[in-house]
Protein backbone atom coordinates (compact mmCIF):
# COMPACT_ATOMS: atom_id res chain seq x y z
CA UNK A 1 0.00 0.00 0.00
CA UNK A 2 1.78 3.33 -0.67
CA UNK A 3 2.26 6.00 1.99
CA UNK A 4 -0.20 8.78 0.11
CA UNK A 5 -3.73 8.74 -0.91
CA UNK A 6 -5.68 11.74 -2.88
CA UNK A 7 -8.96 12.28 -2.72
CA UNK A 8 -10.44 14.90 -5.32
CA UNK A 9 -13.25 16.35 -3.34
CA UNK A 10 -16.50 17.31 -5.40
CA UNK A 11 -19.98 18.62 -4.76
CA UNK A 12 -23.04 17.38 -6.42
CA UNK A 13 -22.73 16.44 -10.21
CA UNK A 14 -19.10 17.16 -11.80
CA UNK A 15 -17.66 16.51 -15.29
CA UNK A 16 -15.47 13.00 -15.12
CA UNK A 17 -13.80 13.93 -18.44
CA UNK A 18 -12.56 17.66 -16.51
CA UNK A 19 -8.69 17.85 -18.01
CA UNK A 20 -7.35 18.91 -14.57
CA UNK A 21 -9.46 15.64 -12.94
CA UNK A 22 -8.10 13.98 -15.82
CA UNK A 23 -4.46 14.98 -15.16
CA UNK A 24 -4.11 14.44 -11.72
CA UNK A 25 -5.81 10.91 -11.60
CA UNK A 26 -3.52 9.80 -14.54
CA UNK A 27 -0.68 11.30 -12.51
CA UNK A 28 -1.46 9.66 -9.96
CA UNK A 29 -2.46 6.34 -10.56
CA UNK A 30 0.75 6.02 -13.27
CA UNK A 31 3.08 6.61 -9.92
CA UNK A 32 0.86 4.21 -8.12
CA UNK A 33 -0.67 6.83 -5.67
CA UNK A 34 -4.35 6.04 -4.28
CA UNK A 35 -6.73 8.23 -6.22
CA UNK A 36 -10.06 8.49 -5.32
CA UNK A 37 -13.27 11.28 -6.09
CA UNK A 38 -15.84 11.72 -3.08
CA UNK A 39 -18.33 14.02 -2.51
CA UNK A 40 -17.23 16.65 0.11
CA UNK A 41 -18.73 16.14 3.78
CA UNK A 42 -17.61 18.37 6.04
CA UNK A 43 -19.80 16.70 8.88
CA UNK A 44 -17.53 13.12 8.74
CA UNK A 45 -14.19 15.05 7.80
CA UNK A 46 -12.85 17.60 9.68
CA UNK A 47 -9.95 18.53 6.94
CA UNK A 48 -13.04 18.95 4.76
CA UNK A 49 -14.44 21.29 7.01
CA UNK A 50 -11.34 23.16 8.30
CA UNK A 51 -9.71 23.14 5.47
CA UNK A 52 -11.91 23.53 2.21
CA UNK A 53 -12.86 27.18 0.85
CA UNK A 54 -14.29 26.23 -2.21
CA UNK A 55 -15.11 22.83 -4.24
CA UNK A 56 -13.86 20.69 -6.33
CA UNK A 57 -10.61 20.57 -4.41
CA UNK A 58 -7.72 18.04 -3.44
CA UNK A 59 -7.05 16.48 0.00
CA UNK A 60 -3.40 14.60 0.75
CA UNK A 61 -3.20 12.19 3.18
CA UNK A 62 0.49 10.71 3.85
CA UNK A 63 0.48 7.62 5.96
CA UNK A 64 -3.20 8.22 6.61
CA UNK A 65 -3.38 11.30 8.37
CA UNK A 66 -4.62 14.42 6.36
CA UNK A 67 -1.56 16.43 5.60
CA UNK A 68 -2.89 19.32 2.74
CA UNK A 69 -5.39 20.70 0.63
CA UNK A 70 -5.16 22.11 -2.66
CA UNK A 71 -7.20 23.30 -4.90
CA UNK A 72 -6.65 22.56 -8.66
CA UNK A 73 -5.99 26.24 -9.63
CA UNK A 74 -2.03 25.94 -7.96
CA UNK A 75 -0.56 23.66 -9.52
CA UNK A 76 -0.94 20.04 -7.72
CA UNK A 77 0.77 18.11 -9.72
CA UNK A 78 4.08 19.05 -8.88
CA UNK A 79 2.98 19.53 -5.13
CA UNK A 80 2.35 15.51 -5.01
CA UNK A 81 5.63 15.13 -7.42
CA UNK A 82 7.89 16.93 -4.27
CA UNK A 83 5.95 14.44 -1.67
CA UNK A 84 6.46 11.35 -3.50
CA UNK A 85 9.82 11.88 -4.25
CA UNK A 86 10.56 12.60 -0.39
CA UNK A 87 8.70 9.09 0.19
CA UNK A 88 10.74 7.58 -3.00
CA UNK A 89 14.08 8.82 -1.44
CA UNK A 90 12.77 7.55 2.32
CA UNK A 91 12.49 3.97 0.77
CA UNK A 92 15.68 4.03 -0.90
CA UNK A 93 17.43 5.08 2.33
CA UNK A 94 16.06 2.56 4.27
CA UNK A 95 16.81 0.16 1.74
CA UNK A 96 20.37 1.08 1.51
CA UNK A 97 20.86 0.97 5.07
CA UNK A 98 19.55 -2.26 5.39
CA UNK A 99 21.81 -3.58 3.02
CA UNK A 100 24.57 -2.51 4.67
CA UNK A 101 23.16 -3.83 7.79
CA UNK A 102 23.15 -6.89 6.14
CA UNK A 103 26.94 -7.05 4.80
CA UNK A 104 27.59 -6.31 8.35
CA UNK A 105 26.13 -9.32 9.56
CA UNK A 106 27.52 -11.39 6.77
CA UNK A 107 31.22 -9.81 7.84
CA UNK A 108 30.67 -10.87 11.70
CA UNK A 109 28.97 -14.83 10.82
CA UNK A 110 32.15 -15.05 8.69
CA UNK A 111 35.03 -13.57 11.83
CA UNK A 112 32.94 -15.64 14.47
CA UNK A 113 31.73 -18.72 12.64
CA UNK A 114 33.86 -19.32 10.65
CA UNK A 115 35.17 -22.89 10.75
CA UNK A 116 38.02 -23.57 11.57
CA UNK A 117 40.01 -26.79 11.84
CA UNK A 118 40.35 -28.52 15.60
CA UNK A 119 43.92 -28.59 16.82
CA UNK A 120 44.27 -32.16 17.50
CA UNK A 121 43.00 -32.38 13.52
CA UNK A 122 46.41 -30.64 12.84
CA UNK A 123 48.36 -32.41 14.69
CA UNK A 124 50.17 -35.26 12.84
CA UNK A 125 50.33 -38.77 15.36
CA UNK A 126 54.07 -39.06 16.48
CA UNK A 127 55.51 -42.81 15.51
CA UNK A 128 58.59 -44.03 17.48
CA UNK A 129 60.56 -45.90 14.99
Amino acid sequence: MHPIRVEYIVQGEYDENDPVLRKIQEFCLGIQIDFHIREFDPVNYFEDRDYIERVPAIQIYERGEHTNTLFPDERPIPFIRKIHDKFEMEHFNRLAKEQIWQEKLKYLKRVFFKKSPLKTDSVKPKTKL
